[in-house]
């Protein structure tokens, strides 16, 4: 982001957040159970292949603040994830906020999108960040896909699951660009609930069969293209 050129590494989390103000750690945290625990780290190396990898930094979170919508939307056609990434997050708020203020006039999310003087704005924000996000190569694209979920809850043309489902499917992405760490937000996620369970014995089994496909693709000289997997 403009301005950060160096980020803080640390062992733990603990240490991590301690090397910040009290209102910067309070970001981190919420930050991080937002993202399902993406915070939560072992090592100094781990700091920096996030860093490296788009990952969005407490430093960016500083940044961030002081830019507009129009700002980060402008870094992010730029070709700055990390901005586009931010940008995602303000714009999952303000949809969050807009479905719920429809829900509690007893409207549909459709009459948003169809009579609300933001909706056309909002819809083409949608677009954008969708676009973006399909183009970026970081693994923190997965905890943002986990974090769509949120617009997936009381929305009447989704199964009851679907939430959980996409929430799931988020964090396998995260893994399967490199985050070794999703599994187990993951688990912690799943927890004792018998249709997360599920859903995530499903996803493991479809993840095996992929790989087989994926071992077979390399065996006849094929390259994938991937991040590198982040260190123990």
């Amino acid at each position: 982001m403009p301005g950060v050129a160096r980020v803080r590494t640390a062992s733990n989390l603990q240490d991590w957040l301690g090397q910040f103000p009290v209102d910067v750690q309070e970001k981190m945290k919420a930050f991080s159970k937002r993202n399902f625990g993406v915070y939560s780290i072992d090592s100094p190396q781990q700091i920096a292949w996030m860093a490296a990898h788009g990952y969005p930094m407490p430093e960016d979170l500083v940044a961030a603040e002081k830019l507009s919508n129009a700002d980060l939307r402008e870094l992010a056609n730029q070709g700055n994830d990390k901005a586009g990434f931010l940008l995602r997050e303000r714009n999952i708020d303000t949809l969050q906020a807009k479905f719920s203020e429809y829900a509690g006039k007893g409207l549909s999310r459709q009459r948003f999108w169809e009579n609300d003087p933001d909706g056309p704005r909002m819809e083409q924000e949608d677009k954008n960040d969708r676009t973006l996000i399909t183009k970026s190569w970081s693994p923190f694209k997965g905890y943002l896909q986990a974090q769509d979920s949120l617009l997936q809850e009381g929305d009447v043309n989704n199964g009851p699951h679907d939430a959980e489902a996409k929430t799931m499917a988020g964090l396998a992405l995260a893994g399967y660009l490199g985050d070794t760490r999703a599994d187990q937000f993951a688990l912690a996620y799943v927890g004792n609930d018998p249709v997360r369970q599920a859903i995530y014995t499903a996803l493991q089994n479809a993840t095996t069969n992929q790989a087989l496909f994926v071992k077979a693709t390399l065996s006849s000289g094929c390259t994938l293209i991937s991040s590198d997997n982040i260190p123990q």
